[in-house]
């Protein structure tokens, strides 16, 4: 059985590759652009990760009390289409 490796988030891992050599040539959005003296380039999306999970919480919490309710896909898309 494998083991899974821990989750960390995109500056942990920006921290984690500084330490190699790596260096943020570009940021585009939340996604850093990455490369070492070797010329190596990856991308490493630094998203909000608790930002979103405050703002999950909240939503899913509106649908629980029923502050809210959920509409069927069709009808939602059909009213993004026209624009209404």
């Amino acid at each position: 059985m494998t083991k899974k490796l821990p989750r960390i988030t995109g500056r942990q891992l920006l921290a984690a590759l500084a330490t190699l050599g790596f260096e943020v040539v570009r940021i585009r959005g939340s996604h850093h652009f990455v490369r070492n003296g070797a010329g190596l380039t990856t991308i490493v999306p630094v998203h909000a990760e608790a930002t979103w999970e405050a703002e999950i919480a909240r939503r899913v919490n509106a649908l629980d009390t029923g502050e809210v309710e959920t509409v069927p896909w069709s009808y939602a898309r059909q009213r993004v289409l026209r624009g209404k």
